[in-house]
């Protein structure tokens, strides 16, 4: 808890304010929940300060109280409740309430300031690349969200491609697609606000390679071994050979691709 010493306008008496602060809710309903009590302490024996129906205000709340006091000392809690301030749309808020009180000759005021942040997402990552083929591949991504703030997207750290993926705001599993044959990825997340600012990239990659999408066959030219793609004629139209495969004493087995 902090205490915020309001002063006032008259020497030796001064209007105290204990307040924290927390995050509440989950997005789209978080707010900045503040805490905070109120007495009115005094210096010197000559102080002295008597009011019936004094009203204190912290931002818009407004509170009725009594006070008798007299001497150095200090009155009890006079004033206390909650506030609830908007969050915002970035990952952190600063908000500055103010607080006052006027009664008879007597006056003080103060501002309040402080910040709340969402904590970022503890795990934030890609793992398991499976079912790869020439053009897409399958991967799985999780991300702890805290308050259901934040978002994710995957992003390649090879080629800088991106995917846009649902749910966003969790873990699941996507077929990503648009890759190329024979080519290497390193795949993770990208974490953003609610501004859509990047704020974490994850340090966990889905990485693999994939395959050819086309047969190709090894051969000696010349004492050098060359490598070509295979192609078939079907009905006139020049078509790929995928796959080969051979007879080998009876048993079928897949050939060799050296792409």
């Amino acid at each position: 808890m902090t205490r915020k010493d309001c002063g006032s306008n008259t020497s030796g008496i001064h209007m105290m304010v204990d307040y924290w602060t927390e995050l509440v809710g989950s997005w789209p309903n978080i707010t900045m929940r503040w805490h905070y009590s109120m007495f009115i302490k005094e210096d010197y024996r000559q102080n002295s300060l008597q009011w019936s129906g004094a009203v204190f205000m912290f931002h818009t709340n407004k509170h009725t109280f009594n006070v008798n006091l007299s001497g150095a000392t200090q009155t009890g809690v006079l004033a206390s409740g909650t506030l609830d301030l908007p969050f915002g749309n970035g990952p952190s808020v600063y908000h500055t309430p103010g607080c006052s009180t006027s009664f008879g000759n007597f006056s003080a005021s103060g501002v309040i300031g402080e910040s709340q942040s969402v904590s970022g997402p503890s795990v934030y990552e890609c793992s398991n690349p499976r079912n790869i083929n020439p053009f897409d591949a399958a991967i799985d991504y999780k991300l702890s969200n805290v308050r259901n703030y934040w978002r994710v997207y995957l992003w390649c750290a090879i080629t800088g491609k991106t995917w846009n993926v649902s749910p966003d705001n969790g873990n699941g599993s996507i077929k990503v697609t648009g890759l190329n044959p024979e080519s290497s990825y390193k795949i993770t997340t990208k974490v953003v606000d609610r501004n859509g600012t990047v704020q974490y990239t994850g340090g966990v990659y889905a990485s693999f390679t994939t395959p050819a999408d086309q047969l190709k066959i090894a051969f000696n030219q010349g004492g050098r071994v060359k490598v070509a793609r295979v192609y078939y004629n079907h009905n006139g139209t020049i078509k790929k050979v995928k796959k080969v495969y051979r007879n080998i004493n009876g048993s079928v087995k897949k050939g060799v691709n050296y792409g």
